[in-house]
C-alpha cells in the first residue's frame, strides 16, 4: 500500500520522527515550512500556498523532490522562483469552503479541495499522488504552531479571525480537515490516520 506521512505545523509535529518511525517505509510530505521540523530527512512533496514562505523553505531545497501548490498565476499572479521551477507541480486554484457538501461538490467538479494548504495536500495526495494510506501529524487545532515554524502575521491572523469569526481558527481548520478525510475515504478509499499522543 502506498503510504505517505504529512507533517503539518501544529505542536504535535514536534513528534514527527517518532510518528514516521512507527511504520517501516513512508514517503514524506510537508506543509509550508514544516521541513524545519525534520532535518536530514528526504521530503517527497513540499506543499505551500503563498510564496512568502518560500525563503524559509529554500534552505531545504536539496532535500525536497517536488513542490506542490495552487496555480501561482491565478492565486498570486506570480511566476515561481527559478530555484523551484523545475520541481514545481501546480493545480488549478479554487478556494473550497469547508462544509461536507462543498468538499463533495469540489470533487464532483474535478478540482482539488483547497480550503487551506493541508486540505489541498491531502486531496492532491489521494487523487493525483495515488496514495491509499495518508498519515497526518500537526493538525491539532487550538491557537499555536510547533516551535520553529512560521506563525501567521498579525494582519493575516486578523483576516482569518474576521472571516472565521473566532480566534480559534485552527480548530475550525482541523474540523474541515476531518470532514475532508471522511470524504476522501468515501471517494478514493484512502485510509487516513491522524497522530494521537
Amino acid at each position: 500500500m502506498n503510504t505517505i506521512t504529512v507533517i503539518a505545523k501544529g505542536p504535535s509535529a514536534e513528534n514527527a520522527y517518532e510518528f514516521i518511525n512507527r511504520v517501516g517505509h513512508t514517503d514524506i510530505a510537508t506543509i509550508n515550512d514544516a521541513a524545519t521540523l525534520i532535518l536530514a530527512t528526504q521530503i517527497d512533496y513540499a506543499f505551500f500556498t503563498h510564496t512568502g514562505l518560500l525563503p524559509k523553505m529554500q534552505p531545504h531545497a536539496s532535500r525536497i523532490q517536488s513542490y506542490v501548490c495552487p496555480d501561482l498565476q491565478t492565486h498570486e499572479r506570480k511566476d515561481p522562483p527559478d530555484w523551484i521551477a523545475a520541481k514545481l507541480i501546480q493545480y488549478p486554484d479554487r478556494y473550497c469552503a469547508g462544509s461536507t457538501e462543498d468538499l463533495q461538490q469540489r470533487i464532483i467538479d474535478g478540482g482539488i479541495c483547497h480550503h487551506n494548504t493541508t486540505n489541498g495536500a491531502l486531496h492532491w495526495l489521494a487523487k493525483c499522488g495515488g496514495y491509499r494510506r495518508i498519515r497526518v501529524i500537526g493538525v491539532d487545532g487550538g491557537r499555536q504552531y510547533a516551535d520553529g515554524v512560521n506563525v501567521l502575521s498579525k494582519t493575516w491572523h486578523d483576516v482569518i479571525s474576521a472571516n472565521e469569526k473566532t480566534e480559534d481558527y485552527l480548530d475550525i481548520w482541523r474540523g474541515v480537515t476531518l470532514r475532508l478525510a471522511d470524504v476522501l475515504r468515501n471517494v478514493y478509499g484512502t485510509e487516513i490516520e491522524f497522530y494521537e499522543h
